[in-house]
């Protein structure tokens, strides 16, 4: 790592945030509005009917007796989800689908579940840039 980064070595608190994954704009990595049948993107007005997604993890963490909130993007992890965020969002789509029991709802509330389960309480290095910024 370069320039203003470094590793923190930190234990998950919590998995802030209600969803682990967005649909993403190609371009610019922003969050994609769904308006008429069509996801644009509100930043650089890229248009396009079937939208990617994109992992993003918002978690509390600690680092010996100091708390941040940091976020984590994209692909780095594929390895964690064991496939990338499209991948998942189709197997989940697929299974409401087959299932016709699990609501759409309850399919990413299970996610969500399971995404505190894997991180809440293990510890992970991260590579974080920029200025980093403590809680209360």
């Amino acid at each position: 790592m370069h320039g203003n980064r470094r590793f923190l070595c930190a234990s998950v608190l919590a998995v802030l945030g209600s969803s682990c994954m967005y649909p993403a704009c190609q371009n610019c990595f922003s969050r994609l509005l769904f308006i008429a049948n069509r996801f644009e993107c509100p930043r650089c007005r890229f248009s396009v009917k079937e939208a990617k997604q994109r992992y993003r993890l918002c978690l509390k963490v600690a680092e010996w007796s100091q708390i941040y909130v940091i976020t984590v993007f994209g692909s780095c992890l594929d390895q964690i989800f064991g496939t990338s965020a499209n991948s998942l969002m189709r197997h989940l789509e697929g299974s409401i689908l087959t299932s016709g029991k699990l609501a759409h709802e309850r399919a990413l509330e299970l996610l969500n579940e399971a995404v505190e389960y894997c991180f809440v309480g293990r510890n992970f290095i991260f590579g974080v840039k920029g200025h980093i910024t403590r809680t209360k």
